[in-house]
C-alpha cells in the first residue's frame, strides 16, 4: 500500500494542479472519500492552501456595487456554476438565479475593471463585478 507521505510527495510535485484529488485519484485509484482526508492531511503537514474540490464546477467571486450590494444585502458572493462562461453568459446566468436584478433597467458585468466583449472568457480568479446602472450630473 501506498503510505500517505508518498501521496504528499506525488501531489506536492504537481504545481500546476489546483485539484489535488484529480490527482491522487488518476494516479492512485482511490475514492473521493479517503482522497479527502489525505489531501486534508497534504494541506497541513504542507502549511500551504489547495483548493479541494471533486467536481469541476468553476465558481465567479463577484463583486457587488450600488443596488446590486442592497439587493443582495452583501458585499460579495461566490456564484458556481457548470462549466467556464463567457461575459455574456455569465451576466445571464446571474440574472437568472437572482431574480432582484429584474427591476433594475440595466446591468453591465465588469472584468478586470473593463467591460469586456461578450465572448470573452472569464476565469474564476479574474476579477468581476456587477455595475448597476449609474446616474450623474
Amino acid at each position: 500500500a501506498i503510505k500517505t507521505t508518498q501521496i504528499a510527495t506525488i501531489c506536492y510535485r504537481q504545481t500546476q494542479i489546483t485539484d489535488l484529488s484529480t490527482v491522487v485519484i488518476e494516479k492512485l485509484g482511490r475514492n473521493k472519500a479517503s482522497v479527502l482526508k489525505i489531501i486534508q492531511y497534504i494541506c497541513e503537514t504542507r502549511k500551504q492552501r489547495y483548493k479541494i474540490a471533486f467536481n469541476q464546477m468553476p465558481t465567479y467571486k463577484i463583486l457587488l456595487f450600488g443596488i446590486t450590494r442592497d439587493l443582495l444585502q452583501k458585499k460579495e458572493m461566490d456564484f458556481s456554476c457548470e462549466k467556464k462562461l463567457n461575459a455574456s453568459d455569465l451576466l445571464k446566468a446571474l440574472k437568472n438565479e437572482f431574480t432582484e436584478f429584474d427591476q433594475l433597467p440595466s446591468l453591465r458585468l465588469a472584468v478586470e475593471q473593463h467591460f469586456p466583449e461578450n465572448n470573452f472568457m472569464v476565469e474564476e480568479n479574474m476579477e468581476i463585478a456587477l455595475i448597476p446602472p449609474v446616474s450623474g450630473g
